[in-house]
């Protein structure tokens, strides 16, 4: 599965619980070598972050860790064969301060999206903290709905160029 399938899936299950969703976010405009947020979702003037992978590890939970958002997730594709990544993924998912959102099913029949851990309300921010989670929300745009989707590698997001 590829991370715009997987992206797909979760944008599908954020609108349906009613989020605002935005795909493929850079908040530094102008900026071609800053990073790239696969999903931003408001909802009640709360933000969530979510990054989307194929598979788990600690390059995920570093990109999804340095966004300033209410909330942090990593959305990843697990087959039904396999359990939950092991004591060490959840220990490192509280430690960087992110819930995981798991895509679980198998390809000859259908996905579901399942939130296994919850992704913790970030209370306590710095000011700088505030302010790039400020200039995440000034970042959205209407075509970031529509533009890209989420988990595209090769570009194609929306710019104000």
């Amino acid at each position: 599965m590829k991370e715009t399938e997987l992206g797909a899936y979760i944008v599908s299950w954020l609108e349906n619980k009613g989020w605002d969703v935005y795909q493929e976010v850079r908040p530094a405009i102008g900026r071609m070598s800053s990073p790239t947020c696969d999903i931003v979702a408001t909802k009640d003037g709360k933000v969530w972050a979510i990054e989307c992978k194929t598979g788990l590890g600690f390059p995920v939970l570093i990109q999804a860790q340095r966004w300033r958002a209410d909330y942090r997730s990593v959305a990843v594709v697990i087959r039904t064969s396999k359990r939950l990544p092991h004591e060490v993924a959840s220990c490192a998912l509280e430690h960087f301060k992110c819930g995981i959102l798991l895509l679980r099913g198998n390809p000859d029949t259908d996905y579901r999206v399942q939130e296994r851990i919850k992704a913790p309300l970030m209370k306590y921010m710095s000011k700088w903290d505030k302010a790039q989670r400020t200039k995440l929300i000034k970042a959205l745009r209407p075509e970031h709905k529509t533009m890209s989707k989420a988990g595209s590698a090769a570009g194609g997001m929306w710019t104000p160029y």
